[in-house]
């Protein structure tokens, strides 16, 4: 962001900015020049804070809004977890003790979105709630719901398992080139052995489940019908630009398995069960 060089006074009013519009240390550079900010800091689409070096020159005011995640089972990762305040630039994304802090917040009523690293890219829906923010700090305490309870939801509808059925779990991942850019608009074939049925004669047939998925506009995608503890053949092509065959096994108490894909021009090599 650039801003045009200004001369200001101490606690003069800088037009544009939203009050309290307080400069202060001092205002005018040491040789009685014009003072260009160096540093602009914005939250929520309002100018926050003005420094010069380490000097404040101006202070938006608003209140510190502060998100304490806690994890419900051992497999979620709280780092990289983005706490935003929905159609606002109001952002922040917790550390690795789960603490998301967003500053210089105006009072009013927000709808909040919440996303792991791995809802985001597994394109899992955020996890929402309404939150009143005042002229004072306020801390929130938001659980992160297990792995299990995000795929149940988004892949069959919230519902557990009945008994009898497989059990299947989600496979998920991005989709680059060599040098590590996203690629969109590739295919994720899927490929895994399907349901054992008799047929005439007492004889035994396995049907294979066949799946094409493409990538989104950055390069994510998902699957929902891997089974538990059996390979599964993965791999990313388009046109002739294709990923190695990875074989994926899904461990037996796992719902969840991320999958690497590198799209290269290499002939690929046949998926074995």
């Amino acid at each position: 962001i650039r801003m045009a060089q200004m001369a200001v006074q101490p606690s003069a009013s800088v037009p544009g900015l939203r009050a309290p519009n307080v400069l202060r240390g001092g205002g005018i550079a040491p040789d009685g020049g014009l003072l260009a900010p160096r540093a602009i800091l914005l939250s929520g689409g309002e100018v926050a804070e003005i420094r010069r070096g380490d000097a404040s020159l101006f202070d938006g005011g608003g209140a510190t809004y502060v998100a304490l995640l806690q994890r419900a089972d051992t497999e979620t990762v709280l780092a990289g977890t983005r706490v935003d305040f929905d159609s606002t630039g109001y952002s922040a994304a917790a550390d690795s003790a789960g603490e998301a802090r967003l500053a210089h917040v105006l009072p009013g009523r927000y709808r909040t979105s919440m996303t792991t690293a791995m809802m985001r890219e597994a394109v899992l829906p955020p996890l929402t709630r309404e939150v009143e923010v005042t002229e004072h700090a306020r801390i929130d305490t938001m659980t992160v719901p297990s792995v299990a309870a995000l795929v149940a939801r988004a892949c069959f509808g919230g519902r557990t398992p009945r008994a009898g059925d497989p059990p299947r779990a989600m496979l998920y991942g991005t989709v680059v080139d060599a040098g590590g850019r996203v690629l969109a608009g590739v295919t994720v074939t899927v490929t895994h052995a399907g349901r054992v049925t008799a047929a005439a004669g007492g004889a035994l047939m396995a049907q294979t489940t066949v799946l094409d998925i493409p990538t989104d506009a950055e390069g994510r995608w998902r699957y929902c019908g891997a089974p538990r503890d059996a390979p599964v053949d993965v791999r990313a092509h388009s046109g002739d630009h294709m990923s190695p065959h990875v074989t994926v096994r899904v461990p037996a108490g796992a719902v969840a398995q991320r999958v690497a894909l590198v799209l290269s021009s290499a002939p690929p090599t046949e998926p074995f069960f």
